[in-house]
């Protein structure tokens, strides 16, 4: 049935059948045979473009084939059977028939709700599609259909049935449907292009549909009206009218916060290309049936879909054992929720008792298009989350809380499921009061940092510690707070007895300081190294017990040399030898904190390196001259005193004898063999091999052969210098060939 209603709007029906194996089409060829009325424009050569055309898309589009006796071509109005009564088909719209059904055709044969079904069957498909307001109409025989209705027939069903007949008698025009015209759906679904009504369309809206909010029934209209003419308006830009102005905002606003109900009907009309608008309803020619019930029984699917998505939706966000019954009898007895329940069915939300909850109704006000009613109008919903009544709300937030998760679990665990005012600050203290969270669970937070101040001088305040080899060697590093200088030695063992000589050592270098901070491990916490401590004079600091951020500089630097140690390993270099390079490094790189070398600010002059530098003089370094000149004055004066002290009268050339490095009873004082003082090379006699020696251990021989000797040497080293000249000559008569 629904198919040949479908051809009612571009096909006649009654005027083709199809015959298997004829592709002639002896229409056209009739053409000139048939008898027209008169009409005021168009032409043979039209009428034969459109019958060639007709003719080809039945053959090839629905394989349909012309009979040549039952075509009616050139007629401008002709009839179309239907099954019970006739329409008439125009150029312009379609009508009824001027031949209308009998009065005495509609009547019921027997008392029985199969023949008032069997009556408004034959009503809907001859004339549900003109009359306006059919749905109204048909209210009172549409009751005697439902189930577990008994029967009885009264004076308001009689004047039903005459209703239906005196409007099945009044003819009324429906426009075509023009796939290429912009199509409007009104909220009372009645089709229309270019302002002629297309189809009405209307159905009786259930029990439960009937408790929904005005919004709810709104919405419910739009999806039920797409759905209804899906045939005309898919894939097609059309334009919806409806006089309830939050609707453009929830249809035309894919991130809109909705309730269940809404939500579920605006993802259904999302394969529609609509464009909600708002229209007031003295405007809206479908306000006079928006404003009367409509009373066409829905299917059984279509009216359960969204209660079925409520039921859903209402099981799976019920906390753990707190059932839905609870949840109703607890919402029957808040007034707050009361209130808002009959705001939704009587959209009225003003004239609140003094009694409910401003805050909580104000806020629900303010998202009223989120809110929806299920479980018979018994429990309120904002979007898919109950609204729980307040007798509920510490129970409900101490079910979630039972797994004792964190405050972010915990709150999106709850407001999966429920809301309610003020729901964080009711999670956050629920959480913060937990005796089971608060000693099971690590402080988050920390502590502000306390900054100590900057020491007034080097090496007054030191930091010490201990950091482990892998060969089983141990670092101890002691780090100066002011410079920021670090010294490092290593132990073979961290024991009292092997830490106290090593400090004893550092000590001495620079100086014993004024406090050492260590922490509270071993030797630390011995009474030998408290002794130590107070007999060498620093104070002993020892910092918070597991707190190493307290010494935080030398744990630092223990990554960093343990860093550099690693790579030596790796490189396969002496990790010693790399250690002490590192530390030279260290100590004459500009420190990241103070802008200084460390070795500078503590030695006070630059520590030279492999790199080239400036050398520079210190502070004072004047009147340090002047003193050194002053001391060494003064130990010259008094070492010369003594009666042994006279001057070296040794002169180049003369003969001296060396004195023996090692001195017996079997050997004399002085070697022998004469040699020639020159500087501090004695050329000896021709025999013997050069010597260096001192002129403290040299005395001149004073003898005949000094003269000879000299003589000797004078012309050994004419021939040496004769030699070399030659030797010259030859290197430069080389160089230049």
């Amino acid at each position: 049935m629904s198919g040949d209603r479908r051809l009612a709007l571009h096909f006649i029906p009654s005027a083709h059948t199809a015959e298997s194996g004829d592709t002639s089409h002896p229409s056209v060829n009739r053409i000139e045979n048939d008898q027209r009325n008169p009409r005021s424009s168009g032409s043979d050569t039209e009428y034969v473009f459109h019958t060639e055309f007709m003719g080809t898309a039945c053959q090839a589009d629905i394989h349909v084939i012309t009979s040549p006796e039952k075509p009616i071509i050139g007629w401008e109005t002709c009839k179309r059977l239907g099954l019970l009564s006739a329409h008439k088909l125009s150029i312009n719209h379609i009508s009824d028939s001027d031949t209308q059904i009998p009065p005495s055709t509609l009547k019921l044969l027997d008392d029985h709700a199969s023949e008032v079904r069997s009556l408004l069957g034959m009503t809907n498909f001859c004339g549900a599609q003109f009359i306006p307001n059919y749905a109204t109409l048909t209210h009172d025989l549409c009751q005697l259909t439902k189930k577990n209705t008994q029967w009885s027939w009264t004076e308001c069903h009689s004047e039903c049935l005459k209703t239906i007949k005196d409007a099945l008698s009044k003819a009324c025009s429906l426009a075509y449907f023009d796939p290429n015209k912009h199509t409007e759906i009104h909220i009372s679904a009645v089709l229309s292009q270019s302002g002629q009504v297309v189809q009405f369309a209307s159905r009786a809206l259930s029990a439960v549909e009937q408790r929904y909010s005005q919004t709810e029934r709104e919405a419910l209209a739009i999806t039920w009206a797409c759905e209804h003419f899906h045939i005309y308006i898919f894939r097609a830009p059309f334009t919806v009218h409806t006089d309830h102005k939050p609707l453009t905002s929830i249809f035309n606003n894919t991130r809109s916060q909705l309730s269940a109900r809404i939500e579920r009907w605006v993802l259904r009309t999302q394969p529609y290309n609509k464009t909600v608008i708002y229209r007031p309803g003295h405007d809206n020619p479908a306000d006079y049936l928006s404003r009367h019930p409509i009373h066409l029984p829905p299917s059984d699917r279509e009216q359960k879909v969204a209660e079925e998505y409520m039921n859903y939706i209402l099981s799976t966000s019920t906390p753990k054992a707190m059932t839905i019954k609870e949840v109703a009898m607890e919402t029957a007895k808040d007034k707050t929720l009361t209130a808002i329940i009959q705001a939704l069915l009587t959209n009225k939300w003003y004239g609140i008792d003094d009694d409910v909850d401003k805050a909580t109704f104000q806020t629900l006000h303010a998202n009223r298009a989120e809110l929806s009613l299920a479980h018979n109008d018994s429990i309120v919903f904002k979007g898919r989350r109950i609204v729980l009544p307040k007798t509920l709300q510490s129970r409900a937030a101490q079910i979630a809380h039972t797994g004792h998760q964190g405050i972010v679990k915990f709150t999106a665990l709850l407001r999966e499921k429920v809301w309610f005012k003020n729901m964080q600050a009711l999670l956050e203290e629920n959480t913060r009061n937990c005796h089971t969270c608060q000693i099971n669970t690590d402080k988050p937070a920390r502590e502000p940092l306390q900054m100590s101040p900057l020491p007034a001088a080097p090496w007054t305040e030191v930091s010490a510690d201990f950091g482990h080899l892998q060969n089983g060697k141990y670092l101890l590093v002691v780090t100066d707070k002011y410079p920021r200088y670090v010294v490092v030695d290593i132990l073979d063992s961290i024991s009292t007895t092997s830490v106290i000589p090593r400090l004893d050592k550092i000590f001495a270098e620079f100086g014993v300081p004024v406090s050492l901070k260590t922490d509270n491990g071993p030797p630390y916490n011995s009474s030998d190294f408290k002794d130590y401590a107070s007999f060498t004079g620093f104070k002993h600091r020892k910092i918070t017990p597991l707190w190493p951020q307290a010494n935080a500089e030398t744990e630092r630097f223990m990554r960093t040399v343990k860093k550099s140690i690693k790579a030596a390993l790796i490189k396969g270099r002496s990790w010693k030898q790399e250690l002490f390079k590192f530390l030279l490094d260290y100590r004459t790189t500009p420190h990241c904190t103070t802008g200084v070398p460390s070795a500078s600010v503590l030695f006070g002059r630059t520590i030279k390196k492999r790199l080239p530098h400036l050398i520079t003089t210190i502070a004072g370094d004047p009147s340090i001259r002047e003193r050194d000149t002053q001391a060494k004055t003064t130990i010259k004066r008094y070492a010369d005193r003594k009666t042994y002290v006279k001057p070296n009268d040794l002169r180049v050339g003369d003969t001296v004898i060396i004195k023996n490095d090692h001195t017996s009873k079997a050997l004399t004082p002085y070697q022998p063999n004469p040699m020639t003082h020159s500087l501090s090379l004695f050329l000896p006699f021709p025999s013997f091999p050069p010597l260096f020696s001192y002129e403290v251990s040299v005395r001149k021989l004073c003898s005949t052969l000094n003269l000879n000797l000299s003589l000797s040497s004078l012309s050994l080293s004419l021939s040496l210098s004769l030699s070399l000249s030659i030797y010259l000559s030859i290197y430069l008569s080389i160089s230049l060939s």
